[in-house]
């Protein structure tokens, strides 16, 4: 299974919807099918619901779902063992099935 690498679009690692996820901006990879697949397991991995305040913008998506904010290309040079991602900063997490 081909193994994707998902980061941060430069200059989005402020956004509020980076709230929605567990793993703060950084480079990471995962195992997937396609780009889609990869986006959602690593939605599904690192998904945290947020809390809205009144009159405050609602975050409806995670940002490893968000093109303007993530990026994911194929990365050959890498392999990761389906059912998990690894991040730039060493850290693994298992994905579950929804």
């Amino acid at each position: 299974m081909p193994t994707f690498r998902l980061s941060p679009v430069a200059g989005t690692e402020n956004d509020p919807a980076w709230e929605a996820s567990t793993l703060k901006p950084q480079e990471c990879w995962v195992s997937a099918e396609d780009e889609s697949r990869a986006r959602l397991e690593l939605y599904k991995a690192t998904f945290k619901m947020v809390k809205a305040n009144p009159g405050q913008r609602k975050i409806t998506k995670s940002p490893w779902l968000t093109r303007a904010l993530t990026q994911c290309i194929p990365d050959k040079a890498t392999f990761i063992p389906p059912g998990m991602l690894i991040a730039a900063n060493g850290r693994k997490i298992d994905i579950f099935a929804l």
